[in-house]
């Protein structure tokens, strides 16, 4: 499957005209974004995808979308009676910070008052003490994570341009909607259908 993937999508770019397998691989990422590990990247990170989210001065933080643990989120709240209808376990959201726990939320509205926007109906919060309060608000519309993935200035424009990530635009059914087994050949193919419409 992976070898197809990456054959599949270097002859549609080639067909294309793009420089590389994503339409935005030469640009700065400036707004949120998925980002799918190429079939060729070992390693890690084979296999992922993340939502990337910039952070300032040229950083950016993501997490890891399909990575769950064995480790149920009423495990790590169980002071939260409603922590034990969240469907999907803990994930590991990456290297990073990995004591602090993370949960993105779909709302139309933020679950709690420290809550972040990061596209339209998707928030994250951050702490243990906010994860929390949405594990009891929102149970069965929340994931949560241990960890983030941190790029410093400048390194992820790099391992876009070296063709280690494929980008695609986020969507809050794909980051926190399915299974996360079948997630990356999701997104993958997302790609492949926007390039196919070029």
């Amino acid at each position: 499957m992976k070898r197809f993937a990456r054959l599949l999508l270097l002859a549609l770019g080639a067909q294309l005209g793009l420089a590389g397998l994503s339409p935005a691989v030469a640009q700065e990422v400036t707004a949120p974004a998925l980002l799918a590990a190429d079939p060729g990247l070992g390693g890690p990170y084979q296999g992922t995808v993340l939502l990337v989210l910039p952070s300032g001065n040229g950083m950016h933080l993501g997490f890891i979308l399909n990575r769950p643990t064995a480790t149920s989120v009423a495990a790590i709240f169980p002071e939260v009676a409603a922590a034990s209808k969240v469907v999907s376990p803990m994930f590991f959201g990456g290297p990073f910070m990995r004591q602090t726990v993370f949960a993105l939320t779909r709302s139309p509205h933020p679950p709690t008052e420290d809550c972040v926007q990061v596209l339209p109906g998707l928030f994250v919060a951050h702490g243990r003490q906010e994860a929390a309060r949405v594990a009891s608000r929102v149970p069965a519309r929340s994931r949560f994570y241990a960890g983030v993935v941190v790029w410093e200035r400048g390194e992820l424009r790099s391992e876009l341009e070296s063709g280690a990530w494929v980008m695609a635009e986020p969507d809050v059914d794909i980051v926190i909607g399915g299974s996360a087994d079948t997630l990356w050949q999701r997104v993958l193919e997302r790609v492949l259908t926007m390039l196919a419409l070029r």
